[in-house]
């Protein structure tokens, strides 16, 4: 078995997580190969909502498309406020191509197409796009509604960091709020994950009562490892480890996940797009916590002795590569037109040309063709291009 070591790094920030409470594997399989809903790793404002329970990262987004300035109090009943429907804003510029809003069927006081306006934070414009830079917004064109009438799909031209859905007058708290799914260019893989701890004899008798969250993933199916009879489920994600002599300890489960490991040499300043989408796997517990990328597990194992931590994928599932429909060749500019029952030099040959020269023929004899250096083989084909 390949053993390496991963960039095994602690959490700056706070990594927002999505674990799909309920989920399984064969939720995740289905998604394979399916664009990436990026919406659960942003930070979300809606309006159904007391302003406390909002995150407080998602005022940083509206006061963006207020353009209010950040050196002054928030006013908090701002009109431009008050007409937010709900937003996400990422920590990052993403590749979002689609917005897709639902409402529960028979919901009260949804807005019709007309009365809605969804825009998002233009990133090819020439500023910086961070959270403190001048933004340019966009609107987004007519939404493409689903056959039951109960699903906008609104195409986004430009990458972005913000989206935010408002109502074009009146309050937004006098209507329903729909539920936002954020596609993206990338698009999601599966892999089953082992996750061991306390291996080491210093180790074995620590308590490693944790949780394991995802940024850009889907988590399903958190199980003991075979055999562990020290750790116990308190919760989907979570989990109590006592000591236990000669068993494993750790968990497994299934991930839905995005991205490719980038083993460079030397890492570029500014961010890459293809460094963008990638699914972050966080472990937390009493002994020790660490992060790793789910994409560095296709290329093996990954070690973070520091904790005492060993991670692999037993299993990998990879969308199909998409098949590349044949190409018809490309016709030249001058067809060989001219039949010739002999070339000028070339002896038993005879063939097709365009004014002698190119040419292509072929010797049918039993003979071999010689004429000077030049060679043509009994039954064989030649050809002198331009």
């Amino acid at each position: 078995m390949h053993l390496m070591v991963t960039r095994a790094c602690a959490v700056v920030g706070v990594l927002l997580a999505f674990a799909a409470v309920g989920a399984h594997a064969a939720d995740l399989a289905a998604q394979v190969g399916r664009p990436a809903d990026i919406a659960p790793s942003a930070y979300p404002y809606r309006a159904d909502r007391p302003a406390t329970e909002n995150p407080p990262e998602s005022w940083l987004l509206l006061m963006q498309y207020a353009d209010l300035p950040f050196d002054r109090p928030v006013d908090v009943p701002a009109p431009a406020f008050e007409r937010v429907l709900c937003g996400l804003l990422w920590e990052e510029v993403r590749p979002v191509r689609r917005i897709e809003l639902s409402w529960e069927t028979g919901a009260r006081n949804r807005p019709s197409a007309d009365e809605l306006v969804v825009t998002c934070f233009d990133a090819t414009d020439e500023t910086a796009h961070t959270w403190w830079n001048p933004r340019t917004v966009r609107e987004l064109g007519k939404p493409e509604v689903s056959e039951d009438g109960w699903t906008w799909a609104y195409a986004v031209p430009v990458d972005t960091w913000g989206v935010v859905v408002a109502v074009r007058s009146g309050k937004a708290a006098a209507c329903a709020v729909p539920t936002i799914r954020a596609l993206t260019t990338d698009t999601w893989k599966a892999m089953d994950v082992e996750i061991e701890w306390g291996y080491e004899p210093y180790r074995a008798r620590l308590r490693y009562d944790g949780r394991v969250e995802a940024y850009d993933g889907v988590i399903a199916d958190v199980q003991p490892l075979a055999g562990d009879t020290g750790t116990t489920l308190t919760g989907p994600t979570a989990w109590r480890s006592a000591a236990k002599e000669g068993s494993r300890r750790g968990v497994r489960f299934s991930l839905l996940y995005q991205g490719a490991s980038a083993w460079r040499r030397v890492w570029p300043y500014s961010a890459q797009r293809e460094d963008v989408a990638r699914t972050i796997v966080t472990v937390w517990t009493r002994s020790g916590s660490f992060s790793f990328l789910a994409a560095d597990l296709e290329h093996g194992p990954i070690l973070a002795p520091e904790y005492g931590f060993f991670v692999r994928a037993t299993a990998v599932q990879q969308p199909a590569p998409p098949v590349t429909p044949p190409t018809a060749g490309q016709v030249p500019g001058d067809l060989l037109t001219t039949r010739m029952d002999e070339m000028p030099g070339v002896p038993l040959v005879r063939g097709w040309a365009n004014n002698v020269i190119p040419w292509f023929g072929a010797n049918p004899t039993a003979e071999t063709g010689a004429a000077g250096t030049l060679t043509i083989p009994a039954r064989s084909v030649a050809m002198h291009p331009l």
